[in-house]
Formats: C-alpha cells, structure tokens, sequence
C-alpha cells in the first residue's frame, strides 16, 4: 500500500477535488438513469441492484480517466486540473 504524503493535490486543493468527484457522479448517474426510472416505478430490487452498480462503475471509470495526464491536461485548461493553471 503507498504512503501517504501530506501536501498533496487532494489537501491542497480540496475543492477541486470534490468537484472533479462530482463530475465523476454526475457521469455514472446519467448512465445508469434509465436503469434507475426501470428500478423505481417497477419495485424491482434487482434492476436497483445493477444501476447502482452501473453508476458505480462508470464513475470509477470517469475517475480513472481524469487521472491520465493528457485529460488532466486538457481539465487544467478548463480550470478544474489536479493543479491550478501556470501563470506565465
């Protein structure tokens, strides 16, 4: 298992961070929608039990998209990078 170090973007940065997780939510939610209206209106414990591993998984998916250095790249520019933009 890693070691933690203090100081990283997640502590320096915490807002970001939460925002980025929100995305990452919002993504997984939106996929698994129509499984989730299916699971209400029906009672059905089994369709609620795969939405919620649908939106699970496509938010563990979107996560791990934000983490590669081009797309963190591209996020910086829209200011929502693991770091702040560079001033130059």
């Amino acid at each position: 298992m890693a070691d933690h170090v203090a100081g990283t973007t997640q502590t320096k940065y915490p807002w970001r961070a939460t925002l980025r997780t929100v995305i990452a939510f919002i993504g997984g939610a939106a996929v698994a929608a129509p499984l989730l209206y299916t699971a209400v209106t029906n009672q059905s414990p089994e369709a609620a039990t795969g939405a919620g591993l649908t939106a699970l998984t496509v938010a563990g998916a979107i996560t791990r998209l934000m983490a590669n250095p081009f797309v963190n790249e591209w996020l910086t520019k829209l200011g929502l990078g693991a770091e702040p933009k560079q001033t130059n």
